[in-house]
């Protein structure tokens, strides 16, 4: 969902000729990425914060881990699906390519990236395509503090952060690439 909302919000701006009004009164293109990044953590944390407190509650899902890590994790998945929104959004020129776009790449992640369908039952030539996508070792690391309860001293937990931290540098870089090109 933050994929679609961010390149949608950062689409609307250029359509309304706010980003070239910022960078006209001297803002950087970085700044604008932070900035938008800014306004949409306030919904992911409310988010974030919600489906906790349904799975935990309402559908007494498992939690044996650390309740920070969880929301840790969950916050840094949701960052990448931003930072992915927005790049996206710098390199589509109208709302319908980006939906297009946002919605034809989610499904084939979520189904790879071992959410959705365990990765041991795909075929092997897919499974060393599910190692290369961003939400694989999250979504590994998120299962391992749920349900095993395992910290930070475990690799597989610690590996899943340290990708995902990979993965939002990358696409903040793609993003300003993007945009910087059509400034």
């Amino acid at each position: 969902m933050s994929i679609g909302l961010t390149a949608l919000a950062v689409l609307t701006e250029q359509k309304q000729g706010l980003m070239e009004r910022s960078w006209a009164a001297g803002v950087s293109v970085g700044e604008v990425l932070l900035g938008l990044i800014t306004t949409q953590v306030i919904v992911l944390l409310g988010q974030a914060l919600l489906m906790l407190l349904l799975a935990v509650l309402a559908f007494q899902v498992a939690l044996e881990g650390s309740v920070v890590l969880v929301f840790i994790i969950v916050i840094l998945q949701g960052l990448g699906g931003m930072t992915y929104g927005l790049v996206i959004s710098a390199f589509c020129h109208d709302e319908n390519t980006a939906i297009q776009l946002a919605l034809g790449s989610f499904y084939p992640v979520m189904l790879l990236s071992g959410v959705i369908w365990p990765i041991e039952g795909m075929p092997v030539w897919l499974q060393y395509i599910s190692k290369a996508l961003p939400n694989t070792f999250a979504a590994s690391a998120l299962r391992d503090v749920m349900l095993r309860g395992w910290s930070l001293d475990h690799i597989q937990v610690s590996s899943g952060i340290l990708v995902t931290l990979g993965w939002l540098l990358l696409f903040f870089i793609l993003a300003n690439i993007g945009l910087a090109r059509q400034k």
